[in-house]
């Protein structure tokens, strides 16, 4: 898999083919104006910010920080972990 150094160095375009293809999709939020899609590649993970009114990608941010995960993990409900 590509380490993040290597993501980083690639064009947006080539970033999210490589997303698409090779990640893991995680969860989606809605914020104002847009969506932002978070996925895993490997040893990293990928902020897709995507503006649906202009059809584009409006921004990819790739990190390793899982603190940077706690705007998603709020949303995942807890209390059905464990329940059969």
């Amino acid at each position: 898999m590509i380490s993040l150094d290597e993501y980083e160095k690639l064009t947006i375009d080539q970033k999210a083919d490589l997303m698409w293809s090779k990640g893991t999709f995680l969860q989606a939020k809605a914020i104002k104006g847009g969506i932002v899609s978070l996925y895993s590649l490997g040893s990293f993970y990928v902020e897709l910010s995507y503006n649906p009114i202009k059809n584009s990608i409006e921004n990819l941010a790739a990190f390793k920080q899982i603190e940077q995960l706690d705007s998603f993990l709020e949303k995942i409900d807890l209390n059905d972990l464990g329940k059969d």
